[in-house]
């Protein structure tokens, strides 16, 4: 789901941004740009979990049945273990940093991070909050 909202957020503000005249048609041809290499990443990953679920044979049935079961919990003991899945179910991870808007930098923050928290005004989108901040998208597409 989370996969789903970012990219409909994603291209929600790019639509926004170009038939609000705030960036060039150009703008639309980075979607697919940005958000391949995830939608690879994710494919394969859960192509992974799927056919480790799904695998026949004894081996398999043991590891599922038996193993999983005592080393998952156990792993979960460990804080390390559980900010690493929270990080990767999450997608907090997740940012463009190569892609094509992605230039630039301030601070420690570079052109593909994902937008650090700022606060919002109770009513309006997060793409709002990125005008006021001095995000533009044209900057990044001439």
């Amino acid at each position: 789901m989370n996969t789903g909202i970012g990219d409909a957020i994603n291209l929600a503000s790019k639509l926004a941004a170009v038939l609000g005249g705030h960036a060039p048609d150009k703008l639309l041809d980075s979607y697919e740009a940005e958000r391949i290499g995830f939608a690879r990443r994710l494919v394969a990953t859960t192509d992974r979990v799927f056919s480790f679920v799904t695998a026949d044979g004894r081996l398999a049935d043991i590891i599922r049945t038996r193993i999983a079961p005592v080393v998952l919990p156990a792993a979960m003991a460990f804080e390390a273990a559980r900010e690493y899945l929270f990080r990767t179910v999450s997608q907090i991870t997740l940012n463009y940093r190569g892609g094509p808007l992605s230039v630039g930098a301030a601070g420690h923050i570079h052109g593909g991070d994902r937008l650090p928290w700022v606060p919002i005004v109770i009513g309006l989108i997060n793409f709002w909050n990125r005008l006021a901040i001095g995000f533009r998208y044209q900057h990044a597409v001439e």
